[in-house]
C-alpha cells in the first residue's frame, strides 16, 4: 500500500475536502452498521456509550488517518504528532482553565440569540437539536457510579479530545492553512469544529475554543498540547456534573455586573498565556526540546 502514500499531496484543496467528506460518510456508515450488528436494539445506556465511542472512532479518527496517509509523505508530521516543550503542555492546560469565565460569557451571549420572525422555523429546529443533544448528555451523565464516571471520562472526555483534535487541528487546519495561511486555517477549522456539533446555541463559544486550540497547535508545533487542553476542558464538565449535579451544565451568570471583572481577568490572562506560548516557540534559548533539522 506504500504506493498510495502521498497520492493526494498535489491535489487541490477542493479535492482534498471532497475526499475527506467521503471518508467521513464512509466512517459514519461503518459505525452505524457495527452498532446495528453488535449492539442491542433497546438502546440501553451502555449500548449508547459504546455506539458513541464507535462513531467517534470511525467518523473522526478513521478519515483523519486515511487522509493523512494520502495527503502527505509522512503521516505523523502531517498530523503534528511530534514532541514539544513541557512548558507548552502546562501553559495549554492553564490557558484552557483560565478561559472558563470568558467561554461562559460567550455562551450566555450566544444563548440569548433570537432570530427574526421569518426564520422562526430555523430557530425551532435549532432549539430542538440543542434539546436532543442536552438530553443525550444528561443521559450519559446520569450514571453516578464510579464505573460510570470512568466510562464517561473515556467516552466523553478522552476519546473525543483525541479524535476531534486529530481531524480538525491535525487535518483540516493543515489543509486550509496550506491554501489560505495559518490564521485563516485556524478559524475555518474552528468554524467547522463548532458546526459539526449541531449545537447552535453554543456555536460561538465552541468556535472560539476551537480557535484557541488551533493556536496552541500552531505555537507549540505539536497537536499533543491541544489534545491535553481539550481533554481537560471536557474532563472539567464531566467531573463538575458528577460531583455537583446536572445544574452545572447551565451557565453561571458571567454576564452579571459583579462577574464582568472575572471575565475581563479571564481574557487578559488567556491573552498573556497565548503570548507566552508564542514567545517560547520563537526563542531558542528558552527551549528544552529543539527543532530537528
Amino acid at each position: 500500500m506504500s504506493f498510495l502514500r502521498g497520492l493526494f499531496s498535489k491535489k487541490s484543496l477542493l479535492s482534498k475536502v471532497a475526499f475527506l467528506l467521503s471518508m467521513v460518510l464512509l466512517g459514519l456508515s461503518i459505525a452505524i452498521a457495527l452498532s446495528l450488528l453488535f449492539l442491542p436494539l433497546e438502546g440501553d445506556l451502555i449500548s449508547l456509550k459504546i455506539s458513541q465511542a464507535i462513531q467517534t472512532v470511525f467518523v473522526f479518527l478513521f478519515p483523519s488517518f486515511v487522509c493523512a496517509y494520502l495527503f502527505s509523505e509522512k503521516t505523523s508530521s502531517f498530523l503534528s504528532f511530534c514532541q514539544t516543550e513541557i512548558t507548552q503542555y502546562l501553559l495549554a492546560i492553564l490557558l484552557i482553565i483560565c478561559l472558563i469565565p470568558a467561554v461562559g460569557a460567550l455562551a450566555e451571549i450566544n444563548e440569548a440569540l433570537v432570530l427574526p420572525d421569518f426564520l422562526s422555523e430555523v430557530e425551532l429546529w435549532m432549539k430542538q437539536t440543542e434539546a436532543k443533544a442536552m438530553m443525550l448528555t444528561q443521559q450519559f451523565l446520569s450514571d453516578t457510579s464510579a464505573s460510570g464516571l470512568s466510562v464517561n471520562i473515556s467516552v466523553m472526555a478522552l476519546l473525543p479530545a483525541f479524535a476531534e483534535e486529530v481531524l480538525f487541528r491535525g487535518v483540516l487546519q493543515r489543509i486550509f492553512a496550506e491554501k489560505f495561511g495559518i490564521h485563516w486555517g485556524i478559524w475555518i477549522s474552528a468554524f467547522l469544529f463548532s458546526f459539526v456539533h449541531f449545537q447552535f446555541y453554543g456555536f460561538v463559544p465552541r468556535m472560539f475554543l476551537g480557535a484557541i486550540l488551533g493556536y496552541i497547535v500552531y505555537y507549540s508545533g505539536s497537536i499533543f498540547p491541544a489534545i491535553f487542553a481539550h481533554f481537560i476542558n471536557n474532563l472539567i464538565s464531566v467531573l463538575a456534573t458528577y460531583f455537583f449535579g446536572m445544574e452545572m451544565l447551565q451557565n453561571s451568570g458571567y454576564l452579571e455586573q459583579k462577574m464582568l471583572w472575572v471575565v475581563l481577568v479571564s481574557l487578559i490572562a488567556s491573552g498573556a498565556i497565548l503570548f507566552l506560548m508564542r514567545w517560547i516557540s520563537r526563542n531558542e534559548d528558552y527551549k528544552i526540546v529543539r527543532d530537528k533539522n
